[in-house]
């Protein structure tokens, strides 16, 4: 596998992992903002996403589904 670099820069920023990595937090932190006034999160809003659009939906499905870890989607449980 090859990791696509940025010339002309030094440290983490030349690499285009980080810099998609920080934006992915800004999104993430963006749509926390928004989400805020419903007291839900953004892993709680793509679960209940996937129920609104989906008629029945296992629980062990939602990690293959949502693309995510299922120590992720336990946690929301508890909350």
């Amino acid at each position: 596998m090859k990791i696509e670099m940025v010339e002309n820069t030094e440290g983490p920023e030349r690499f285009i992992c980080f810099k998609l990595n920080k934006v992915r937090r800004k999104i993430h932190r963006y749509y926390e903002g928004k989400l805020a006034s419903f007291n839900i999160t953004p892993v709680q809003f793509y679960v209940l996403s996937v129920l609104w659009d989906k008629e029945e939906v296992r629980f062990k499905d939602l990690p293959r589904i949502l693309d995510m870890d299922g120590a992720t989607l336990t946690g929301i449980w508890t909350d």
